[in-house]
This record gives C-alpha cells, sequence and structure tokens, in this order.
C-alpha cells in the first residue's frame, strides 16, 4: 500500500520520538528499583553475566551450553521476579517492555507498517486535511435535514441523499488499490456534497490509505504556475500527489477561474488517474456531466460517464437551516 510521501516520513519521525521517550521512563523506572534494593542488583549482574556467557557459546559453536545458560537465565528471573513481588511491582518489571509488543516497537511487522505506526499516519493524514474534512463522517449524516417532499423529478431530496449516503458508505468499505474512477457528487450550493464526500474520504483515510485533497481552484492555480516554472517545490509535491494518491478528493469543481488550460489538464489528470486504476471523488456546483462537456470537454464528460457513479444531490442549502 502506497502512503503520502511527506506524511508518512512525518509519521516514521513522531513514532521514533514517541518510543525514544518511552524507553527513557522504562529506563529510569528500572534504575530506581535497582537502586531500592541490592538483591535486585545482584540478579542483574547475574543476568549480565549469563547474557555474555550465551554470547561465547554462540561464537564458540558450543549449542549444547545454549540451554543450560537459558534455564539458569530463567532460574534468576523467577528469583527476581519474586523480589519484584515483595517491593508491590509486577514480575517482569525489569524485562523488556514495548509500547507494541506486535512490533516491538520498531514500527513494521513481516506484512509491511504496523498498525502503531499508521495510527500515527492516520492521525497526521487527518489533520494535514481537516479544511477539507471538518467534523464530516458518514454515520453523523443528518437525514432529517433534507426534505421528504416530492419534487417535479419524482423524487424527493431525502431519497437521492439516502441513495447517495449508501454508495458512498459502500465505496469507503470496499475501497482497494487498483480501483480505477470513483464517485461525481453535483448540486446547488450548501446541499451537503461535499459533506457527503469528506465523510468518504475520512473513513478511507482511516484505513490507511493515500489520500490528496485540494479544491478546483487550487489546482488549476498551481498548475498554471507550474506551466512557467514558477511552482515551489510544495506546490510541485502537491500537483504530483494529484496523481499518485491512491484516492484524489477534488472539490469544488467549477468554482476555478476559466482558462484555456484548465481542461486539458484535467482530461490528462482523469486519464492518467483511471489507465493507473486510481479512485477519484470529483464535487461538482450545479454542474451535471452535460455540463462538464460545455465547460471543459466532451471526453471529459465520457471520461465520467464511462467511471464515474453520478450522484445528484438536491434540497435547500443547509447552511441557512443550521443556523
Amino acid at each position: 500500500m502506497a502512503h503520502h510521501p511527506e506524511i508518512i516520513r512525518e509519521a516514521r519521525e513522531q513514532y521514533r520520538e514517541a518510543v525514544r521517550v518511552f524507553n527513557e521512563k522504562e529506563e529510569a523506572k528500572k534504575k530506581s528499583l535497582l537502586e531500592q534494593s541490592p538483591r535486585l542488583q545482584e540478579t542483574a549482574a547475574e543476568l549480565d553475566r549469563l547474557s555474555l556467557r550465551m554470547a561465547h557459546a554462540a561464537l564458540m559453536g558450543l549449542p549444547t551450553e545454549i540451554p543450560k545458560i537459558r534455564q539458569q537465565a530463567e532460574e534468576i528471573h523467577q528469583k527476581q521476579g519474586d523480589i519484584l513481588e515483595e517491593m508491590g511491582e509486577i514480575r517482569d518489571a525489569l524485562r523488556p517492555h514495548y509500547m507494541c509488543p506486535l512490533c516491538e516497537d520498531s514500527g513494521s511487522t513481516g506484512k509491511g507498517n504496523c498498525s502503531c505506526l499508521m495510527s500515527v499516519y492516520t492521525e497526521r493524514m487527518l489533520k494535514r486535511y481537516q479544511m477539507y474534512l471538518g467534523n464530516a463522517e458518514l454515520g453523523n449524516l443528518q437525514m432529517d435535514l433534507f426534505s421528504t417532499a416530492f419534487g417535479a423529478n419524482g423524487v424527493s431530496p431525502r431519497i437521492l441523499i439516502d441513495y447517495a449516503a449508501d454508495i458512498c458508505r459502500r465505496y469507503a468499505e470496499e475501497f482497494c488499490e487498483g480501483q480505477a474512477g470513483g464517485l461525481f457528487i453535483y448540486g446547488a450550493c450548501g446541499v451537503g456534497k461535499s459533506f457527503l464526500a469528506a465523510g468518504t474520504v475520512r473513513r478511507i483515510i482511516e484505513r490507511g490509505y493515500y489520500v490528496h485533497c485540494i479544491s478546483a481552484t487550487e489546482l488549476f492555480s498551481i498548475y498554471e504556475r507550474s506551466r512557467f516554472g514558477r511552482c515551489e517545490a510544495s506546490e510541485k509535491a502537491m500537483l504530483d500527489a494529484c496523481f499518485e494518491a491512491d484516492l484524489l478528493f477534488l472539490d469544488d469543481l467549477g468554482s476555478e477561474v476559466a482558462s484555456a488550460h484548465n481542461a486539458p489538464f484535467l482530461a490528462r489528470l482523469l486519464n492518467e488517474r483511471i489507465n493507473r486504476q486510481k479512485g477519484t471523488i470529483l464535487v461538482a456546483q450545479c454542474m451535471d456531466a452535460d455540463e462538464l462537456a460545455r465547460r471543459y470537454s466532451a471526453q471529459i464528460r465520457s471520461r465520467v460517464k464511462g467511471s464515474f457513479t453520478e450522484m445528484m444531490i438536491l434540497g435547500n442549502d443547509l447552511r441557512n437551516t443550521a443556523k
């Protein structure tokens, strides 16, 4: 599974620092216990000597000695445990301890990154994209905000949002690498499009995937600067992430300043992501697939219709309802 290069690096640094602090506390506690008991000091010294004997036996090729040394060490550990219990401590207080016994604080297992490291990664991913995700969660969608009255099209806003939410939940839970296409959510301002998309994205981030969130305005602005070699390294990394991420969340499509260069770039971005089997969530204001053709190109409309699940959201501006 791929990860956001910068965020996984930051996560590893944060994890290593947490391990360092944990080990310092463990060592301080062990030192304090040893200082309280000369008998504990004796057992620790005996274990050190046995450790040297074990290394010597292995180096000299004396396999029959190793089980004997291990048995002696275990007897001393038992004695040490008895002393610790008398002091009101747990029996293995002087043995090595780990924040994560599964990976022994290495951050990785034989199958890849350990869940302990990935929890830090997920936390940092959610923090990085907080401005896009807000407090959106699919489980917190307030259905009672959507009218049950049927419109001229024969459906109600409640039916549409219920249908869309169900699709988003399944997409979030079934998302995997090698999944081309995605979701195209459109409707008027404030009807819940971005909330629905953000809740979907949040769940996919929580599942450990490499996600990149960006608004159409920011995307096309960075692209325009890149055409003239004027974008900074951080912006270049953001542009690269639009192509490399397992999932791209492109918000507010259609809100950007119109440019003759937008359509070719968007077509290239969508084509490459679909061809490389990477997921994309598009959120557009008042713009269905046919309007995509008028604003951008027929090629983009064709790509969206062929590879994306389209969802129209109707209703009143929920921002006014919340007030």
